[in-house]
């Protein structure tokens, strides 16, 4: 009888033996498949950082491009203005050049008390008016007449044009 439940018991503990090498089996298989899966969802989140920074990293350098053919194509417009700026003062002479935009402003205004020209022009300008004042500029003239007054001055001329004709420049010379 002993022996018997010796017996007994020695089954008993194989079966349960048994039994906790299969849930180990079970729990250890588990295991495997969650790290298998967390492995893949940090490699999906890995790729799709990597494909983030990559479109990220192309589309900056597109702008430093297009950055890069703006700056150029400005340059080659500032240079057209500059270029016809110097040609028309080669042209027609920096003092007819004054000569022509004060009569022209002094039309506009129907005279002129006092007119404001770069120090250089100072002693052809102080041929066309009495009252002539050096002013901090590229060229051209300002008039005064009381209270009202007209800009001629090489600036606001080359930002009329500009606004005007910058289209056009831009089409000639990049066919936009």
């Amino acid at each position: 009888m002993a022996s018997g439940i010796l017996g007994e018991a020695e089954k008993k503990a194989q079966a349960i033996r048994q039994s906790a090498r299969e849930e180990e089996r079970a729990v250890a298989d588990e295991e495997k498949k969650k790290a298998k899966l967390e492995k893949e969802i940090i490699r999906n989140r890995t790729d799709a950082d990597i494909a983030r920074l990559e479109t990220r990293e192309i589309a900056s350098a597109r702008i430093m491009m297009k950055k890069q053919v703006l700056d150029e194509k400005k340059k080659a417009i500032d240079s057209v203005y500059d270029n016809f700026f110097s040609e028309m003062d080669k042209e027609i002479g920096r003092e007819d050049l004054l000569a022509t935009l004060f009569e022209a402003g002094k039309a506009k205004l129907g005279g002129a008390d006092r007119i404001y020209v770069n120090a250089k022009d100072a002693g052809a300008a102080k041929k066309l008016c009495k009252d002539v004042r050096a002013k901090n500029m590229d060229g051209g003239v300002i008039l005064e007449k009381g209270s009202e007054s007209v800009d001629l001055s090489m600036e606001t001329l080359r930002s009329l044009l500009r606004q005007r004709t910058l289209k056009g420049v831009s089409n000639a010379l990049f066919g936009d």
